[in-house]
């Protein structure tokens, strides 16, 4: 639900294309910019089922997609986490210039 719009972003802004606000590419991050601060703790508890899921799960290849989902999870607390500490700001990467983010 983030991860594709938020690329996508991060690769078109990045590429040089569209320099202002999209409906389409920005409604998703927008939407994570304002709740993964507010929110943010609750990515604990997907996390811990990921980890219960890796502990049961042996084969190789579903151990490999667990893992990633586990690392999206651990990254957007750690963003969470930066947010709320004030190491960074409220904003994701490859947001319209000027800054966009959602005011608090």
């Amino acid at each position: 639900m983030l991860v594709i719009p938020l690329l996508t972003r991060v690769l078109v802004r990045g590429g040089g294309g569209l320099t202002r606000e999209s409906v389409i590419l920005d409604t998703f991050p927008t939407m994570a910019e304002y709740l993964l601060p507010r929110m943010g703790w609750l990515l604990v508890v997907p996390a811990g089922l990921v980890i219960m899921n890796l502990r049961i799960e042996r084969a190789r290849l579903p151990r490999i997609g667990l893992g990633l989902f586990l690392g999206l999870h651990l990254l957007g607390l750690a963003w969470a986490v930066c947010v709320w500490t004030g190491l960074l700001p409220p904003v994701l990467p490859g947001g319209p210039p000027g800054g966009g983010g959602v005011p608090s």
